[in-house]
């Protein structure tokens, strides 16, 4: 029973309203993660739009912060690349905003309602040399993506990566579950990663190089009591990616999905020992993943050196699922 999405989280088993179901306590989004109520949850209705600093793009209430041009301290005029990762605010969206920064990329920080992490982080950023820039947005508004990778291209001429990391988990068991968590779940999950998908891929069809990397997780492929939607969610964006790799290869775009185990995390870290206890020993390798574990792979996977890796998913989990 794990998890694994944003924040590459798996977690623990534990009992789903009392009835015997088990769920896992996951975690969540704008890290990366899941949990539920993640990052993009719901209760931040902000659409998005990006907007320069201190200042208001349009009518909608997104942050657009940083330096759109150079890489401060490491005497690149330009970036490499230039990537969106969605979710990227804490977790194992922030390691991979870190990670690619790293490698000369710039990242565009999106979030949705933890904008004090996503400041944390694009000071990380910023500290390491780099720069990036945050940009606050539903990935389930689908005018809001389009508007938002518009004007990365206009400040940028062009986008290189997109790594779908957000998402959101409602624990429940399956006769319980309520229509409009399903909803939610299938709003950020699978309709999410359908919006960003489809802004970026005409730009990187004219490029003719891209990489599309999404943050599935563990219980899509193995299930988990307590978490049929979510499993079903992360289930969905496998074979949207199989799909697109095979539509989209012939034009160097490479299209992957990363599927984390039980990743330590904020959230994780706050289990109870004795919910950890019935994972850990699930783990052959005895221990759980970190954020980097996930960033590590996800950052070769947008590299030049991932260009012959396309249709898979990889997974992180210590040997959790095999």
């Amino acid at each position: 029973p794990f998890e694994g999405e944003g924040e590459g989280g798996l977690r623990s088993p534990v009992e789903v309203e009392g009835e015997g179901g088990l769920r896992s306590p996951f975690e969540g989004e704008g890290e990366g993660g899941l949990r539920s109520p993640l990052e993009g949850e719901g209760e931040c209705p902000a659409k998005t739009a990006m907007v320069p600093q201190k200042e208001q793009y349009k009518d909608k209430c997104n942050l657009l912060t940083g330096d759109s041009s150079i890489l401060t301290g490491n005497n690149m005029s330009q970036p490499k690349r230039i990537a969106l990762v969605t979710g990227g605010s804490r977790g194992i969206g922030r390691a991979i905003v870190l990670k690619l920064a790293s490698q000369g990329v710039f990242p565009y920080i999106n979030y949705l309602s933890h904008e004090d992490q996503a400041r944390e982080t694009l000071e990380m950023v910023r500290r390491s040399g780099a720069d990036g820039m945050l940009c606050r947005c539903d990935v389930a508004d689908h005018e809001g993506i389009k508007s938002l990778v518009k004007d990365i291209l206009q400040q940028q001429r062009r986008i290189d990566i997109l790594v779908n990391n957000a998402g959101v988990n409602h624990d429940s068991l399956f006769m319980r579950m309520q229509k409009e968590k399903w909803d939610q779940m299938i709003s950020t999950n699978i309709t999410g990663v359908f919006n960003c998908s489809q802004a970026v891929i005409r730009p990187m069809m004219k490029q003719r190089w891209g990489r599309i990397i999404t943050i599935t997780s563990v219980v899509a492929e193995g299930g988990n009591a307590g978490q049929a939607a979510y499993a079903a969610t992360k289930a969905a964006v496998l074979g949207l990616t199989t799909s697109l790799a095979k539509e989209l290869g012939g034009r160097n775009i490479c299209i992957n999905a990363v599927s984390p185990g039980f990743i330590a995390t904020d959230l994780t870290g706050g289990m109870a020992d004795k919910e950890k206890n019935k994972i850990l020993p699930q783990i052959p390798l005895g221990r759980p993943g970190t954020p980097d574990d996930v960033a590590s792979l996800v950052a070769f996977l947008a590299s030049d050196e991932g260009g012959y890796i396309t249709g898979q998913v990889i997974r992180v989990n210590g040997g959790l699922y095999m």
